[in-house]
């Protein structure tokens, strides 16, 4: 994205990971949260929300979390809060759950150096 490094706050994605559906998907959304990473500011805010459910079960357009992914997407990341919901009122099924977190990021980490954080 055109925009400065640590210029904002907060930055909100809601359900933006899941649309990552090719044999690339897990470095695609590495690259979108190392990019969430670069623009917000120290102790900045990011508020994440994907879809969670049995893969089988329909939306084959969309790629599903785990908790495994949801963790690894989130790693180096300061936890705020972490929820967990059914998704009836955007599928229509209780197959599919909403993972949502309020995550922020650490004063000391600098974009793109912390040796823990290695993406999906």
């Amino acid at each position: 994205m055109p925009l400065s490094t640590g210029q904002f706050d907060g930055v909100y994605c809601f359900g933006v990971l899941n649309e990552f559906s090719s044999d690339e998907a897990d470095a695609d959304v590495a690259a979108v949260m190392l990019e969430i990473e670069r623009v917000l500011a120290p102790n900045g805010i990011v508020i994440l929300t994907v879809l969670a459910g049995a893969p089988t079960a329909g939306l084959p357009h969309v790629r599903l979390f785990d908790n495994e992914r949801w963790q690894e997407t989130t790693r180096g990341f300061s936890v705020i809060g972490n929820n967990t919901q059914c998704d009836i009122g955007c599928t229509g099924s209780r197959n599919y759950m909403i993972l949502f977190g309020v995550f922020q990021k650490p004063e000391e980490r600098a974009y793109g150096h912390d040796p823990h954080h290695s993406g999906i």
